[in-house]
């Protein structure tokens, strides 16, 4: 064997007892390469882990951007990404940009505002329905993209008849009309500082998510149940010709519920999704209510949220009256007969210069106070499939 191929030999060796003492490092290295990688492979960045935002948050932070862009999605869609020079408000939140992006056809910058992308409107419909006690009893909703929906309604049935030997039938038929919805205008202004605004943190959207929220569901809640059916506002079941009231003229008793299941009951709906809505008041009214044992009637059943069987929700919408006997109304029908027909969920704009009513009519100005005013706009109207599915009957409370 020549030197040289001796010095081979011992450098293969010391190479191979090398790599034997480093290979676990290597495994070891790569096992744990991840949690250190800010790439595109692995586990992603924290901050773009905490993007996994709750519902309602992306629809905040589009009002956020189209209040800082004035409207322009493009600039929108730079203000939330930014670029290689400068950090955008919301640079991990991919969702958001690729909604937005999706909805750029629709900008309508004009007018100060755009269209909410589907993506983020279907984000926030639970959110919103969940909390009003209409749709969360069981209501309905169905789309109508032209603003106007028909849904035909059997208004009286055919008739049947014994028939005598030789003698002719006796002919009836059944007669139908038409539920017809057309959505009314629903226009929310959310007075909002302008600190939250430039804020781009997930508390700061919440706050902003919550108010419009909150805004909807009150103004939702009180036109189903008490709506006026103008030629601007939906009819509400109490004001729904057909729907059975009564006033009962004293505070409900033990009895009171089972009555009025009865009179539901005897009008042959097919009681798909059946509950009750009333205020507090009432509700501790029939919590209390005991035998002449002094036993309490219904608490341990409402301690599950239902009555006789039924769900029931509460709601501060229905008011108690100022009269001398504190006048309130149980609603109490198959809430699947209510139909709510959506022709658009959610479209803002935004104004730091606008003025707006505080509520008690004092003008306020959003450009003095530091504000801007968010305006979310939504179309539908409401309707009963049968009226005799609803009863309001009205109690007092004192």
């Amino acid at each position: 064997m020549t030197s040289e191929e001796l010095k081979a030999l011992i450098q293969g060796e010391v190479k191979n007892a090398v790599n034997e003492q480093i290979e676990p490092l290597k495994e070891t290295q790569r096992k744990y390469a991840d949690l250190f990688d800010q790439g595109n492979k692995g586990n992603k960045p924290t901050e773009e882990k905490g993007e996994d935002v709750g519902p309602g948050i992306r629809l905040a932070r589009c009002a956020k951007l189209a209040v800082l862009s004035k409207g322009d999605m493009e600039k929108a869609i730079y203000i939330a990404k930014g670029n290689e020079r400068k950090e955008g408000m919301y640079p991990n939140d991919k969702k958001l940009v690729g909604a937005m992006e999706k909805a750029l056809s629709v900008t309508s910058p004009a007018d100060g505002g755009f269209l909410v992308p589907e993506v983020l409107a279907n984000e926030v419909i639970p959110l919103l329905y969940s909390k009003t006690v209409v749709m969360e009893s069981g209501a309905r909703k169905l789309d109508m993209p032209n603003g106007n929906l028909s849904i035909p309604r059997l208004q009286g049935g055919a008739v049947s008849y014994y028939q005598g030997e030789n003698l002719p039938a006796t002919k009836s038929q059944q007669k139908f009309e038409n539920l017809t919805l057309r959505s009314k205008k629903l226009t929310t202004l959310v007075p909002t500082s302008n600190d939250l605004i430039r804020n781009a943190s997930v508390s700061a959207d919440a706050i902003v998510r919550d108010d419009m929220m909150q805004a909807m569901r009150l103004k939702m809640d009180f036109a189903a149940l008490y709506g006026k059916g103008t030629q601007f506002s939906p009819l509400g079941i109490a004001n729904t010709p057909g729907v059975i009231t009564q006033s009962v003229g004293s505070i409900i008793g033990a009895d009171d519920p089972a009555i009025m299941r009865a009179v539901l009951k005897s009008k042959n709906l097919p009681m798909n999704s059946v509950g009750w809505v009333f205020n507090s008041t009432i509700e501790g009214i029939l919590y209390n209510l005991k035998t002449t044992t002094n036993a309490y009637i219904y608490r341990e059943e409402m301690n599950t949220g239902k009555l006789l069987g039924y769900p029931y929700l509460t709601t501060e919408q229905i008011p108690v009256g100022s009269d001398s006997h504190g006048k309130s109304d149980i609603f109490f029908g198959d809430w699947s007969e209510f139909i709510v027909g959506e022709e658009v969920a959610f479209e803002m704009s935004a104004s730091t210069e606008a003025t707006y009513d505080d509520g008690t009519g004092t003008l306020v100005s959003a450009y003095s106070n530091d504000q801007t005013i968010i305006k979310v706009l939504a179309k539908h109207d409401f309707g009963l499939r049968h009226a005799p599915a609803f009863l309001v009957y009205t109690y007092y409370t004192k």
